[in-house]
């Protein structure tokens, strides 16, 4: 028994030693599908202009290569200037350029809400919306806001028959 296991310890050894020193080079590999590199593996990233360099693993020859990676638009280097503050009345805007490839882009900056003190005019109940009043301490102005209704909130009861029943407005439902 001991020369047995002696034995398949020897044979799993080679065979480990001949898988390691097995693998092909360059040359024979040709990393056909089996060299492949994550964003974390980027040595320079590539930008809108100019190619990156990543390390690229093959996964059949377990070998490591430097990876030539393209040109990526999506990869610009926009430095932003705000042209127009977003309000409470109306949407801002802002404009940008590529540091890198002097590409131009402008985007517009969403509406900020209306903020002050507010007096609930109408309280929401589980199935009807209700209503608030906002002074506004930007644009001075009142602005009606709509609060969404609550929705029932359901906890069982159980006196016979399975029902069940909302802790807000007493509504009750079978289940």
């Amino acid at each position: 028994m001991k020369n047995m296991v002696k034995l398949f310890g020897t044979i799993a050894l080679v065979a480990v030693i001949g898988f390691i020193t097995a693998g092909c080079d360059w040359d024979e590999c040709n990393h056909p599908d089996g060299l492949t590199y994550w964003e974390n593996d980027f040595i320079i990233a590539p930008t809108c202009s100019t190619t990156g360099l990543a390390k690229g693993y093959c996964w059949r020859c377990e070998s490591y290569e430097n990876v030539s990676v393209p040109v990526t638009q999506d990869r610009h280097n926009i430095v932003w200037t705000t042209t127009a503050q977003a309000s409470c009345i109306s949407n801002g805007s802002k404009e940008g350029t590529c540091s890198l490839c002097n590409k131009h882009e402008t985007e517009s900056i969403n509406k900020l809400p209306h903020y002050g003190p507010s007096n609930i005019i109408k309280e929401p109940t589980c199935l009807l919306p209700g209503q608030r009043e906002v002074d506004c301490t930007s644009c001075h102005q009142k602005q009606t806001e709509i609060i969404s209704a609550l929705g029932h909130s359901w906890r069982t009861v159980n006196s016979g028959i399975w029902k069940r029943q909302c802790s807000r407005c007493n509504e009750y439902s079978l289940i």
